[in-house]
């Protein structure tokens, strides 16, 4: 999770480089709030924002046009306090994504029942600004063991497939910690049937490049 913090500063530290010419000025840190497990989500073409989600609570999310001033988008990623399959109390590591003409926030919180820390699930609008519906039951489960955490859509622009990366939590309870990488439905709602997840050591950012799909690996502590 301190992982994606550093991405975002690294982020925002780039877009401020980029405009040191131009009119555009600001100095880190460029938000006033906290926002642990930023995810930032680029919505400029259809609404003319960035958008944060962040974890805890209900993932509430903010939106901005320059990455310095920033204002409440007027939603969060559940209209209530958990989803229906949920524990309250347990919610981090969000993402946001535009998926077949809706808003699909991919949250982790701890499944009612069994005892694995993190399950993955999905709440969706049509319109950014309304609140998020949560759906009935989680999108991808682990009730015994580990659980799965940190989910990434990711969208093939070639094939137009659509993918979830999240993460095996292997070492919050011993054990081996992998990154797996599944083909969602259409509308990213579900995982795909009959299609094989691929499993990988572990991750943190899928990229398309010509040609190929690069993986960055990382290792060690980052603080």
């Amino acid at each position: 999770m301190m992982l994606k913090q550093s991405l975002l500063v690294v982020l925002l530290l780039a877009v401020g480089f980029a405009h040191a010419n131009g009119e555009l000025r600001f100095r880190n840190p460029v938000t006033d709030f906290p926002c642990a497990d930023p995810a930032i989500f680029d919505d400029t073409s259809r609404t003319g924002f960035y958008y944060l989600a962040c974890s805890g609570g209900r993932f509430p999310v903010w939106r901005t046009r320059d990455f310095s001033r920033w204002s409440k988008a007027g939603n969060k990623l559940l209209d209530d306090a958990v989803a229906p399959w949920a524990q309250k109390g347990k919610n981090w590591a969000p993402d946001l994504a535009y998926v077949d003409g809706q808003y699909v926030g991919y949250i982790t919180q701890q499944q009612k029942s069994g005892t694995a820390q993190g399950n993955i699930g999905a709440s969706v609008t049509r319109d950014i600004s309304s609140p998020f519906k949560p759906a009935s039951t989680p999108l991808v489960t682990d009730l015994e063991t580990c659980g799965f955490i940190d989910p990434v859509y990711f969208r093939d622009p070639k094939s137009r497939q659509n993918y979830l990366l999240y993460k095996y939590d292997g070492n919050a309870c011993g054990s081996e910690s992998k990154i797996i990488i599944s083909q969602l439905s259409v509308d990213g709602l579900r995982i795909s049937n009959g299609v094989s997840s691929i499993v990988v050591d572990e991750i943190e950012l899928l990229d398309k490049k010509p040609a190929k799909h690069w993986v960055l690996k990382i290792a060690g502590d980052l603080g």
